[in-house]
């Protein structure tokens, strides 16, 4: 990844523009031991991911290497999915 898009992806992390998204669970789904029946809907709150010390280290600080290494799927929310991914869609 190219150092401007590193710059780009930490500011976004910090200064999320999605604060959140609700979504629908479309059949019951059990996540550590919680059940979420079909119908509910589940608020994805991504600063909780984006300020979370156990997945970024010192996550208040402007790093722009912590992009040196490929995320893990779900640590990095952006703009959130589906019609939501992008705010110019």
């Amino acid at each position: 990844m190219e150092y401007p898009s590193k710059v780009v992806d930490e500011t976004l992390r910090i200064i999320t523009f999605s604060l959140m998204v609700f979504r629908e669970a479309k059949y019951d789904v059990n996540i550590n031991g919680y059940l979420i029946p079909k119908g509910w809907k589940a608020m994805t709150l991504f600063t909780s991911v984006h300020l979370d010390p156990e997945i970024y280290p010192n996550p208040k600080e402007f790093n722009p290497e912590r992009w040196n290494e490929v995320q893990k799927a779900g640590k990095f929310l952006h703009f959130g999915v589906g019609t939501r991914l992008c705010p110019g869609k």
